[in-house]
């Protein structure tokens, strides 16, 4: 899997903190930022992560590099999908691209996006929307050998992720990480 990260005109520190995590944390390779603001430069330059990640002027770009999954890598104003980013995911789903959402607004809640997306093909994935087999609530049996920290925030953009996150990648390797992401239930 080959993700490009869409942040056009945004893709700054305070801006754009789902690309800076991907950019930092993620598993997979990113092949490209979209941002036609500020293409033909290194992501380290703009946001200090993403050393070798090109920022490229279009979609188009980001494809050309071997993009398979296209996410969204900046949050706005009430969660809403920036209509300057609508052209660019209908190209991307016409083409078969998976996209992948962590906004409030839902992708093919869009008419002309859910068209571009059965056109192509292309998967829709809403990070937001818990998977359907996640246990909710209960009295679980406690899990030997896992030790459980609860990041808690009051607002958005305070670090939560990104502290989960440190603390995951610091303790790996050590004899007492047995750290992994486990959602509240």
């Amino acid at each position: 899997m080959k993700v490009a990260i869409l942040a056009e005109g945004q893709f700054a520190r305070a801006t754009a903190k789902t690309a800076i995590g991907v950019l930092r944390y993620a598993p997979f390779e990113v092949v490209a930022v979209v941002d036609s603001t500020r293409a033909g430069k290194d992501a380290v330059e703009y946001v200090g992560v993403g050393a070798g990640v090109p920022v490229v002027a279009s979609v188009e770009d980001a494809f050309a590099r071997g993009a398979t999954v296209l996410l969204i890598g900046t949050a706005a104003a009430g969660g809403r999908i920036p209509d300057g980013y609508r052209p660019a995911l209908a190209r991307a789903l016409e083409r078969g691209i998976e996209v992948w959402n962590g906004l409030h607004e839902r992708v093919l809640a869009d008419p002309e996006l859910a068209a571009a997306a059965e056109r192509g093909g292309a998967k829709v994935r809403e990070l937001r929307e818990p998977p359907g087999d996640l246990p909710i609530g209960g009295h679980r049996a406690r899990r030997e050998g896992v030790r459980v920290v609860l990041t808690v925030g009051s607002d958005a953009a305070v670090g939560k992720m990104t502290s989960r996150s440190s603390r995951r990648c610091a303790g790996r390797g050590s004899a007492s990480s047995s750290s992994r992401p486990v959602r509240p239930g």
